[in-house]
């Protein structure tokens, strides 16, 4: 006997057959559910799965006309007529979760959500649609009539929150990162000061001057950056582990950030490595 988290287990959908195309969900192979999938004795038990649930239950076969059965023993055998691409359903524990579309006239459900395509405002639409339901019921009353933008808005709020905090937070790294790169460098230009008047006097120009103190600062960015790299992807590749749904590492990302943070730290040491150049030999001299 199967423990309970042996058990298979998928969300179940009743759809019409426009849900595919309304909805713009690509059908991967096979076909969409159509009219012929209705509750007539001589119609077969149909249904189209995820590319989640093909690939968990059926991994490196052909789903195609394959027999499974959803529910209890009591439950219809259902005959895989299609494979459609995954949805996101939450954000962050529901990504990708195996799913079973069946058509809504062999498995009518008590709760039923409509998705329409319109030309124009939602506004004009809830007034259509409550007198389109009042024809079959006068006492149903369309509620929640909102566009899809406005409900993947509503589905994501929290995420789009926590990207906001993580937004204001990067920005006040850099800042204090730049803050002390510039730190970091004048005071080191600082105590290079005879160091700088000595070269002068021996006949170094200032571009010299500035090449040297620019080369040193793009050494301890570079060192910086290749450290904070490694650390960064280590750390994101064990979230994307540990967390379910979260982003896995792209390398394209963390290569443009690591050149932004680059000519960040390279134009905060530019600033005092400039006025190593206003260094006067001669004073430089006396003062030490």
């Amino acid at each position: 006997m199967l423990n309970e988290s042996e058990i298979p287990v998928a969300d179940s959908r009743a759809v019409s057959a426009g849900f595919f195309d309304t909805l713009r969900l690509p059908i991967l192979s096979g076909r969409a559910l159509n009219e012929r999938d209705d509750a007539s004795p001589e119609a077969q038990q149909v249904a189209v799965v995820s590319r989640s649930f093909a690939d968990k239950y059926w991994p490196g076969q052909d789903p195609l006309g394959r027999r499974f059965q959803a529910g209890d023993e009591k439950a219809p055998m259902l005959t895989v007529v299609g494979v459609s691409g995954d949805v996101v359903h939450q954000w962050f524990a529901r990504r990708n979760y195996p799913t079973i579309y069946q058509p809504y006239a062999q498995s009518p459900r008590d709760d039923i959500n409509f998705a329409v395509k319109v030309r124009g405002g939602v506004d004009a639409l809830a007034g259509e649609a409550n007198g389109a339901l009042a024809l079959v019921d006068p006492y149903q009353p369309a509620y929640q009539v909102c566009s899809m933008k406005h409900s993947l808005s509503l589905a994501t709020i929290g995420l789009r929150f926590v990207a906001g905090i993580m937004t204001s937070l990067s920005v006040l790294a850099l800042i204090l990162a730049l803050s002390g790169v510039y730190g970091v460098m004048a005071y080191r230009v600082s105590l290079r000061t005879l160091e700088i008047g000595v070269r002068l006097v021996l006949g170094a120009s200032r571009g010299d001057i500035l090449k040297l103190t620019m080369a040193q600062a793009g050494r301890l960015t570079l060192a910086g950056l290749i450290l904070g790299g490694l650390l960064g992807i280590a750390g994101g590749t064990g979230l994307s582990s540990v967390l379910q749904g979260a982003v896995a590492i792209d390398v394209a990302t963390v290569a443009g950030f690591s050149v932004l943070l680059a000519l960040a730290a390279l134009i905060a040491a530019y600033i005092p490595a400039r006025r190593s150049l206003s260094v006067d030999p001669a004073h430089a001299l006396r003062a030490d």
